[in-house]
This record gives structure tokens, C-alpha cells and sequence, in this order.
């Protein structure tokens, strides 16, 4: 069962790297990628088996892993989610915030934590 587990997870990393190839590039060509500023020293468990933060450099034309917190899954989620162009589908970076989840809910009080009931 794990055999075919991996084998399935190779057939979408696979996939995943085909349809990013699709993307036209947004960096200029003589753009080099700087090396990983990663504490991990180990590859993570979920890591693609491609070179997927490369092929992000080329899609997007910034290297979004140099910002604290973001790993190279964490930029595939992004991509896919909203595609290449996603900096234009918000007004500002507060929006783009929200969109993450990283603000507060408004109709909660700030720094409380406020279980919400889920409509069944």
C-alpha cells in the first residue's frame, strides 16, 4: 500500500511540474536564483520531487521563500490557488493578509479567541 501511495504522489508531482511549465516565465533570463535560506536540514516530508522552488522563481519572478515563513509548499499552495498573476487580485497588502487568514476575525475582540459554531 505505501508503494502505491508514492507512486501516486510521484504521478501529481509530476503533473504539478507540467502544468508549471505551462506558466510563461516573469523573470528576466539572466535572473539567478539565490541559494535557500531554509533552517531545515533535511528535505520536509511533503516536498515535491522536482525543482519546484526554481520553476516558482521562473513563474512568478521573485523568490517568495526568502520571505520568513514560506517554504516551497507554501508557494505551490499560492500558485495554484490563485495563479501567477495573484499580487493584482488584491488592492493592498492588507487584503492579501486577510485573504491568508492572518488578520483577526472583525467581529470577534482582538487577541481573544472566540470558538465559532459551525450550521450544521
Amino acid at each position: 500500500m505505501w508503494k502505491t501511495h508514492q507512486q501516486l504522489i510521484t504521478a501529481c508531482d509530476q503533473q504539478i511540474e507540467s502544468m508549471l511549465q505551462k506558466f510563461d516565465p516573469r523573470r528576466a533570463p539572466d535572473a539567478a536564483l539565490a541559494p535557500a535560506t531554509t533552517s531545515h536540514k533535511k528535505p520536509q516530508k511533503n516536498e515535491p520531487q522536482f525543482l519546484a522552488r526554481e520553476e516558482c522563481f521562473r513563474v512568478l519572478g521573485v523568490d517568495l521563500t526568502a520571505v520568513p515563513g514560506f517554504q516551497t509548499p507554501t508557494v505551490l499552495v499560492l500558485v495554484c490557488e490563485l495563479g501567477p498573476g495573484f499580487a493584482q487580485k488584491f488592492k493592498t497588502a492588507k487584503h492579501f493578509g486577510s485573504w491568508l487568514g492572518l488578520c483577526p476575525d472583525t467581529a470577534s475582540p482582538a487577541g481573544k479567541y472566540t470558538a465559532r459554531k459551525r450550521a450544521t
